[in-house]
């Protein structure tokens, strides 16, 4: 790329010397594994490259990627670019490079280039945590402490807190007392370090409001205009609403579900997601071949459901969730029980590629954009 800005019949030699905007505007534009080796080329791309400012828009400017897991142990981890032709989408695959000692089981999240794993399904503070950024192949693990006598306490929540840039964790814990469940925010660098910081307490969430074996699924949520939305949150579900939460007012709101009728849809089976800037939701019909998306015009006025798509799978096919890609009207869809998924193409109201994995394994996907920017919590591995 430098040569290109050389006049014809010129060279780089050692008087050729490169404005610093002009290096950085080049180097912005690099993968992160070349930011990486241009590092040790001179003092000045080290000094260039190792900025703050520099590492946050490097991070801006990187394009989401299809972050896809397996459910299963080992857990593998492969990233599938978007911003290439879709048709071309299952050919440049990379695999990230997680820890070899961490014992992971599962995928909860993704947040800022940071990837948070759980080794076993049990209640939150009887398993252990572990947060990385493949990248630049630094981890850690967690040290979750628990609250006042929890009962059963599900990860709802990671998230980054705009105004500190502190990244965060949200919880839902039953207490034995007063009886009620309560959110709990957890600064992930304190969970790391083990200091002494407790998590602090949001607040009861409402009566009759239980964490069941169900509520595994509360972190299956939709991050949108700074809050997160969930349709699984037992709160949610007993109001038969959208639960969103503010991450820097830290405010809950209901939202009413689009005015579609109820006895055709589950709750349970609604999907949340983003598209092209807007809170979108997913419904499939009972006992049909169908699936209906509507989408939230004015977020502020729960009134302006407009639906958008009516979307027809193949035969028997069940989708159990729904992801944007940043693609205009194109969307990962897939299935837990059948091993399906496929990108979809909301106007052309077709498949446009089927996405096989390693043996059939079933699958979970995120939306991940990789970051350069250190974290002094994490150690490297």
């Amino acid at each position: 790329m430098i040569d290109t800005m050389l006049q014809p019949g010129e060279s780089v030699t050692e008087d050729t010397t490169l404005d610093d905007d002009v290096v950085t505007e080049i180097l912005l534009r690099l993968p992160s594994a070349s930011v990486l080796r241009s590092r040790v080329v001179c003092k000045a791309w080290h000094r260039i490259t190792t900025d703050p400012s520099f590492l946050a828009a490097h991070a801006d400017r990187r394009p989401a990627e299809l972050l896809v897991g397996s459910r299963g142990e080992p857990c593998f981890l492969d990233t599938i670019p978007l911003s290439l032709q879709l048709d071309d989408l299952t050919r440049r695959r990379s695999q990230l490079h997680c820890p070899k000692h961490c014992e992971i089981g599962a995928l909860l999240g993704c947040c800022d280039g940071l990837l948070l794993f759980q080794k076993s399904r049990e209640s939150l503070f009887r398993s252990d945590f572990f947060v990385c950024n493949p990248v630049t192949k630094q981890g850690a693990r967690l040290d979750l402490k628990p609250p006042s006598c929890p009962d059963v306490a599900r990860l709802c929540g990671f998230y980054r807190h705009g105004p500190s840039g502190e990244h965060r964790l949200l919880v839902l814990a039953n207490e034995l007392k007063p009886g009620l469940p309560a959110h709990y925010v957890y600064s992930l660098a304190a969970a790391v370090t083990a200091s002494s910081q407790l998590p602090r307490r949001l607040g009861p969430v409402a009566d009759g409001v239980v964490v069941d074996e169900v509520a595994y699924f509360i972190n299956h949520y939709a991050h949108h205009r700074g809050k997160i939305h969930w349709t699984i949150h037992p709160l949610a579900r007993s109001a038969e609403k959208i639960l969103a939460f503010d991450t820097v007012s830290e405010d809950f709101r209901l939202i009413s579900c689009p005015p579609w009728p109820r006895d055709h849809y589950r709750n349970e089976d609604l999907c949340l997601l983003e598209l092209d800037g807007t809170l979108a939701v997913t419904a499939p019909e009972f006992d049909g071949d169908t699936t209906e998306l509507w989408v939230l015009e004015d977020y502020d006025d729960d009134q302006s459901w407009l639906h958008r798509f009516r979307i027809v799978l193949p035969p028997r096919f069940s989708p159990h969730w729904w992801t944007g890609t940043g693609a205009p009207n194109v969307v990962f869809v897939g299935s837990y029980l059948n091993n399906f998924k496929a990108l979809y193409n909301l106007t052309e109201k077709r498949i446009i590629k089927q996405i096989e994995f390693v043996n059939g394994t079933p699958v979970y996907c995120y939306l991940f954009k990789d970051s350069l920017v250190p974290h002094a919590f994490l150690n490297p591995y």
